[in-house]
């Protein structure tokens, strides 16, 4: 229910693209996979001097039962109107996170214009069993 970073690739715009709206008129529940669920973000501190970047350091918290692996971190920094002013992915300070266990991160931003506010997702993979241990 939150907003969450996206982007549309134009292989051939017109050379007048000034802008454009998109708006999404249906979807379908997506296959998660090995997509990890129950990872999140804890104790974020924000740091931002006024003449440099988007400083944020806190916790990813794994609180499922699977560790998670190929752990990120996207970060999406909206001005006052709502308008996305920076997007970054990033790992953690260690891209494994154990079950039940938690990491640390470090990471900047660069806003391209006044930051208002950001929002923090994490994603991670589930490792599959191997064949040999389902028998």
């Amino acid at each position: 229910g939150q907003p969450g970073p996206f982007a549309i690739r134009f292989p051939d715009p017109p050379l007048t693209f000034a802008s454009f709206q998109a708006e999404v008129l249906s979807a379908a529940p997506a296959y998660v996979g090995t997509l990890h669920r129950d990872l999140q973000a804890l104790d974020v501190v924000s740091e931002q001097p006024p003449a440099g970047p988007l400083r944020l350091n806190g916790r990813i918290m794994n609180t499922g039962d699977e560790e998670a692996v190929q752990t990120t971190i996207d970060i999406t920094a909206y001005d006052p109107l709502g308008r996305v002013v920076a997007v970054r992915r990033l790992p953690p300070d260690h891209s494994v996170v154990a079950r039940r266990g938690e990491v640390t991160f470090h990471a900047e931003v660069v806003p391209a214009g006044p930051l208002a506010s950001y929002a923090i997702q994490v994603q991670g993979r589930r490792l599959l069993p191997t064949p040999a241990a389902l028998r």
